[in-house]
Parts: structure tokens; C-alpha cells; sequence
């Protein structure tokens, strides 16, 4: 099957009744998409409010879906997810008050160090899924791109898939 990158393509997003964003995807024909979700995935019953945006190309539509599972986390989406280990610590020992408070402020600050890292890894991944994406739509292959990011070819094909056609 051929995919037409210049072609009209919608952004939707899935959220429960509680608005927890549930799923973020791509598609040209939305009815067929969502009768195929609910087919196949689990978690569709839970869907409660469906939020669409149109884009004049896939190419648009792809950075954009990939910019906002980075940002927004919706709960079962899977391709185009960073995975950003969470950090583990040993098993505690018993502390004195005193020696709590400055560990307490220094486990404090380090969490806000992480936090911080792990926002900029996310919008540097964004940014990079949508340079890729872009790369892709001016005839850059696997090769070239993988080499530029140190992505592995599967990896940037997930990101932008070839055009077919």
C-alpha cells in the first residue's frame, strides 16, 4: 500500500471520562482508524471525548503526532515513545534527624535536576523526531539520517517511514 505524505492527514487524540489522554494517532480516514481501534485495542471502551486536528500533509501530521506523544504521555501509545529510565536508588538506611534534613534536600535537588534532564531529553527527542520527519519529506535516506543522529534505520523508519509511489 502507497502513502500519499502530501496528502490531507488528521491528529487525534483519545481521552477517558476523566480527560487522561488515552492515545495519540495519525490517519487519513478517521471512521475506518477508530472502527479499527475498536477492534483491536483494549482500551477503547474507555474512550469518552475524541479531539482532532487537521494537517495539509502526513509529513506535518507525523511531527506533530510524534511532538505530542513526547510532550503530552498519553497512557497506550507506544511508537515514537522515549523511554527515560527512572532512576533507582539502594535500599535506605536508618538516618539521624539531622543528617535526614540534608539528605532529604539533597534527594530534593537531585529529583529537580532529573526532572529538568528529563524534560530536555523529551523536547530534544521532539525536536529531533520532527527534523527527522522533515528530513524524510526532502528525500533523505535511512542511511544519511542514521548516520547524522546515531538512530539506528529501524528506528528513524519508525519515526519517518519511506515514501512508497
Amino acid at each position: 500500500m502507497s502513502i500519499d505524505y502530501k496528502r490531507r492527514t488528521a491528529l487525534y487524540r483519545l481521552f477517558d471520562a476523566d480527560g487522561r489522554l488515552l492515545y495519540v494517532g495519525i490517519t487519513f480516514d478517521l471512521r475506518n482508524r477508530w472502527a479499527d481501534h475498536s477492534q483491536r485495542k483494549s482500551w477503547w471502551e474507555a474512550v469518552a471525548r475524541r479531539d482532532v486536528e487537521w494537517h495539509e500533509t502526513r509529513y506535518s501530521a507525523e511531527a506533530a503526532e510524534c511532538a505530542a506523544i513526547l510532550a503530552e504521555r498519553p497512557a497506550y501509545n507506544i511508537a515514537g515513545a522515549v523511554e527515560v529510565p527512572t532512576p533507582t536508588a539502594p535500599k535506605a538506611k536508618r538516618i539521624r534527624p539531622a543528617a535526614r534534613d540534608a539528605a532529604n534536600d539533597e534527594l530534593k535537588a537531585t529529583a529537580k535536576r532529573w526532572r529538568k534532564s528529563k524534560a530536555a531529553l523529551q523536547r530534544a527527542d521532539a525536536e529531533l523526531c520532527a527534523l527527522i520527519v522533515e528530513g524524510r519529506s526532502q528525500g533523505l535516506t535511512l542511511a544519511a539520517l542514521a548516520q547524522l543522529t546515531g538512530f539506528s534505520r529501524d528506528r528513524i523508519s519508525r519515526i519517518a517511514p519511506a515514501r512508497k509511489g
